[in-house]
């Protein structure tokens, strides 16, 4: 065949059955998706390794026409900072710290009539619809927190860390809002015994505690999560958040 499919989700079956010694171009349509299956980063690869065995001549290429920064494959990429910074039509090249090299590029417009089309039809105030009319990346708007002097912070020492990302959740009071969490990145996690961090990789601290914790505090956090009252200090934030709650929820 000049062409053959592939899913990723069958990449154990293909291991000891695929051949394809000439098969050096390899597409992935459509690879940003809200669908991300676990562990799809590692199983992508594993089937890149079937397919090109040990040969030096491959080129795979990932395509997409919906602009989501927050996929997951970007951040497997190690481009997701990059990716966001970048404009139509002004690629960069980028070599990862172990040496692989990766070109991308936001394709601009080609298509004369989109404007005309964004104009009569997809008019909007809206950044989700991004995907939908080009030019930007699509993303969502999480609640940020307002200037409040009579907030007072009652605990700081909890912790979230996914994907690399340190992120400390501050539990709050205001007579606005009541009890509250307020998100926020932190640079590192501080080196103090009252701390406690959620995680969904492997335990090794007795600080760390699995997913969502089990304890009174813990409930206390995640059901002002549930209730909407956790506040944001920017959408990458509240996207972490999300991210690691859809996945731990998953396990």
């Amino acid at each position: 065949p000049f062409l053959q499919a592939l899913d990723i989700a069958h990449h154990e079956i293909y291991k000891s059955t695929l051949n394809m010694p000439t098969g050096d171009f390899i597409i992935f349509d459509e690879f940003i998706s809200k669908e991300y299956q676990n562990n799809e980063w590692i199983c992508f690869l594993d089937l890149l390794k079937t397919i090109l065995r040990d040969r030096l001549t491959g080129k795979i290429v990932m395509l997409a026409n919906t602009t989501d920064y927050y996929n997951q494959y970007l951040c497997e990429l190690m481009i997701q900072d990059e990716a966001l910074m970048m404009q139509e039509d002004k690629p960069f090249i980028k070599r990862t710290p172990k040496g692989t090299r990766i070109y991308c590029q936001l394709i601009g417009n080609r298509n004369t009539v989109r404007a005309k089309v964004n104009t009569l039809y997809f008019g909007f105030e809206n950044g989700k619809i991004a995907s939908i009319t080009g030019g930007s990346w699509s993303i969502d708007n999480y609640q940020h927190p307002e200037g409040d002097d009579d907030r007072k912070v009652l605990y700081k020492g909890q912790y979230l860390v996914y994907n690399g990302k340190v992120i400390n959740l501050e539990l709050c009071f205001s007579p606005t809002l009541g009890m509250h969490v307020i998100a926020h990145r932190a640079n590192r996690l501080p080196n103090k015994g009252d701390t406690r961090i959620y995680t969904i990789d492997t335990i090794t601290s007795w600080r760390q505690k699995y997913k969502f914790g089990d304890l009174k505090l813990d409930k206390k956090f995640w059901m002002l999560y549930n209730s909407n009252k956790w506040y944001f200090d920017n959408n990458d934030t509240g996207y972490t958040v999300e991210t690691y709650v859809a996945r731990a929820n998953k396990l």
